[in-house]
C-alpha cells in the first residue's frame, strides 16, 4: 500500500515540475530580449500590394507577372529579374521594367527557359510621388524547375 502511494505521489510530483517549467522558443536571451523591446510598426505607409509569380510551362515558357497598387502617389515603377540557378549562384537572364502613373501597375512578360535548371524571379515595386521615390519594396518568386 505504501509503495503504490509513494510510486502516485512521484508521478503527481513529476507531472507538476513539467508543467510548471517555462518553455521559450528560443534558448537565446539575445533574442528573447530582441522580442521584449520590439514595437509593432507599419511596414508600408503607401503600398498596399505587391504580388509577383513565375509559372514555367512543360514546355519550358516561362510566365512572369508583378502587380503593385498604393496610395497617395502619383507613378510606380515595377522591376522583375529572371534569374537561374548555375554553379550555385542566380544569374539573371532576363529583365523586365515597366512605369507607369497612377494608383497602381503590372508588368507581364514569357521567355523560354533552358531544362535542366532552376528557375525564381526578384521583383522590386517602387512609388513616387512628384518624382520622388516614397517607398520600395520586393519579392522574391517560389522557385520553379524546368
Amino acid at each position: 500500500m505504501m509503495r503504490v502511494l509513494k510510486k502516485g505521489l512521484i508521478r503527481i510530483l513529476i507531472f507538476m515540475m513539467v508543467i510548471s517549467a517555462p518553455v521559450y522558443a528560443s534558448n537565446n536571451q539575445e533574442d528573447t530580449n530582441m522580442l521584449e523591446n520590439k514595437r509593432i510598426t507599419p511596414n508600408f505607409t503607401n503600398i498596399s500590394v505587391f504580388s509577383s509569380t513565375l509559372n514555367i510551362s512543360s514546355y519550358g515558357k516561362a510566365s512572369v507577372s508583378s502587380y503593385l497598387t498604393a496610395r497617395n502617389i502619383d507613378s510606380l515603377a515595377i522591376e522583375v529579374d529572371l534569374q537561374q540557378l548555375k554553379d550555385g549562384r542566380w544569374i539573371s537572364i532576363k529583365k523586365l521594367t515597366e512605369s507607369s502613373a497612377g494608383t497602381s501597375g503590372g508588368l507581364s512578360g514569357s521567355y523560354y527557359v533552358s531544362k535542366g535548371y532552376i528557375y525564381r524571379t526578384v521583383s522590386k515595386g517602387m512609388v513616387y510621388k512628384n518624382g520622388a521615390l516614397l517607398e520600395s519594396t520586393s519579392a522574391i518568386s517560389k522557385m520553379e524547375s524546368y
